[in-house]
């Protein structure tokens, strides 16, 4: 990573809005995009916090008058409590409303290239082909369980891009654990991410080759990744099997890691565990976020997708205690009820022998006791190595050593680090981040706060981030904000 990348990303992480030093933090990035919602106006995402600094991080405006939050009472601006699982479902629902184009992006099936097949059949790929005399190509990597048409942190992340490097060529993946992905019929159940980033390097290569032939893409193409959660691990695989290639390296740009999974059978455990304390409280064992039949009552007080207003509310410290429980008991529960339970159902071609796996779904269980023995028979694994051993990080970005790589994982993330609703935590988080630290191409940014993407409501933070990393040109001041659809 050079000199000037890093000082930049340092500039903007002293823009980070979640600093627990900074008085009226929560409030005011909560505050800023509350002003947004209420507005008539077309949808349009300020990148600006209280004092409005602009996208270019060497910019910055002069400070206006505070931003007031519209539903406060009149006198005085509300006080917001900060919960790192509600602060990362509003900006899951943020990141989702920015508006994308879907006439612009075209089915992307390359062929395999060499090596085998992890998919029998095509993942779903899709293409947008950017300004014709950009040189940027940024490969976008949903979140585990995030779906294309959802859009979370996709659509946020392309805008910010289009934003940052006028309207580069963008190539997305929906998450690896998504009923979409896991439709292409898979080899065998995932555990790193790496077999879906090596069947996905390939065929992404051979696309980017065939584009570059037909003067798509042009042949002096600069190429990024950026992955969110599980995303970030296929992006950091994929970056490792580049590294594999010697000269013939392709995503020179490096990539950005948004919360990638450090300790993965940590993880495992943390949700569990958090699962098992909230159905220990008698929580209704059916009830996720998605689950639609019980989220009835919740729909009807306006927690609905687009609804951002509501879940940015619900921070408020005036706001029901009991609701803002249910959402985080729910939050948990998708995990189990209906990401879990998504990929044991998903078309295998080696099925997995789950015999009397018991009536609640486990995590580790799951992959502890089926996945893994199935990974050391296909795979020719030591039969004595453990699920911490084999999914370790440092091993799978071992090669990574020239390409530039940001990784950003807050302190109290509550799926990653520590649970929100038990004592539960991954304890080789700490031991991972060192590893990245001593690498001189990782630069690791562990705020104390931010919750599990829930920093990406910190617009100016993750732009500044975007304009550093990829080194874009400088917006014009005439150029217009984010725009995003109109919520409900």
């Amino acid at each position: 990573m050079t000199p000037s990348i890093r000082d930049g990303l340092a500039r903007a992480e002293s823009l980070y809005a979640l600093d627990p030093s900074k008085a009226g933090a929560v409030a005011g990035l909560v505050t800023d995009h509350l002003m947004l919602s209420a507005s008539k106006t077309p949808r349009t995402v300020s990148l600006r916090g209280v004092c409005a600094p602009s996208l270019n991080a060497t910019e910055v405006t002069p400070c206006g008058a505070p931003v007031v939050d519209p539903g406060a009472a009149r006198g005085g601006a509300t006080a917001y409590h900060y919960d790192p699982v509600l602060l990362t479902i509003a900006a899951n629902v943020e990141s989702r409303a920015y508006r994308r184009q879907e006439a612009d992006w075209k089915e992307l099936r390359p062929r395999t290239g060499a090596g085998a097949a992890y998919f029998r059949r095509p993942p779903p790929l899709r293409f947008r082909r950017g300004d014709p005399a950009s040189r940027e190509l940024v490969v976008i990597l949903g979140s585990s369980y995030s779906t294309w048409r959802g859009g979370s942190w996709t659509n946020k992340i392309a805008a910010i891009l289009d934003l940052r490097i006028p309207r580069p060529h963008l190539i997305a993946a929906p998450g690896f654990l998504t009923p979409e992905m896991l439709a292409a019929e898979p080899e065998m159940p995932e555990l790193t991410g790496e077999l879906t980033a090596g069947d996905l390097f390939r065929r992404i290569a051979s696309a980017m080759d065939e584009m570059q032939e037909s003067g798509i893409l042009p042949k002096n193409l600069e190429a990024g990744l950026v992955g969110f959660s599980g995303g970030a691990n296929v992006a950091l695989s994929m970056l490792a099997e580049d590294a594999r290639q010697g000269q013939t390296r392709r995503f020179r740009a490096g990539a950005l890691a948004f919360s990638p999974v450090l300790d993965l059978a940590g993880t495992f455990r943390l949700l569990d565990e958090s699962s098992n304390a909230i159905l220990a409280k008698g929580f209704p064992p059916t009830h996720g976020l998605t689950t639609l039949m019980n989220m009835i009552g919740p729909f009807l007080n306006g927690y609905r997708p687009g609804n951002l207003k509501a879940f940015l509310g619900i921070m408020r410290a005036d706001a029901s205690p009991a609701r803002a429980e249910d959402l985080v008991h729910r939050f948990y529960r998708e995990f189990q009820i209906v990401d879990l339970r998504g990929v044991r159902k998903a078309p295998y071609r080696e099925a997995v022998e789950e015999g009397r796996l018991g009536v609640r779904l486990s995590f580790d269980s799951f992959y502890r006791e089926h996945v893994l023995p199935l990974h050391r028979r296909l795979r020719s694994l030591d039969p004595q190595v453990t699920l911490a051993e084999y999914t370790g990080f440092s091993r799978m970005v071992a090669p990574v050593v020239q390409a530039p790589v940001y990784v950003v994982l807050a302190q109290d993330d509550p799926v990653l680090v520590r649970s929100s609703v038990s004592p539960a935590h991954a304890d080789r988080v700490a031991s991972e981040l060192d590893s990245l630290r001593a690498k001189s191409n990782f630069r690791v940014f562990h705020p104390e706060m931010g919750g599990h993407m829930g920093y990406f409501l910190d617009s100016r933070y993750v732009a500044s981030v975007v304009a550093t990393f990829f080194r874009g040109p400088p917006i014009p001041k005439s150029r217009s904000p984010l725009s995003r659809r109109n919520n409900p």
